[in-house]
């Protein structure tokens, strides 16, 4: 979104924007260190 469109959006739509991002954030993390793990065990073998 545009810093613009932020604008028009109420607290509660806004928290669960950055609710949503978080949640976002903690899977990719998860994901990354998934993909980072098998990696490793594949060069391992």
């Amino acid at each position: 979104m545009e810093d613009w469109q932020y604008a028009h959006l109420s607290e509660e739509q806004l928290a669960e924007i950055k609710a949503l991002e978080h949640k976002l954030g903690v899977a990719l993390i998860a994901y990354e260190n998934e993909n980072k793990q098998d990696h490793q065990e594949h060069l391992e073998n």
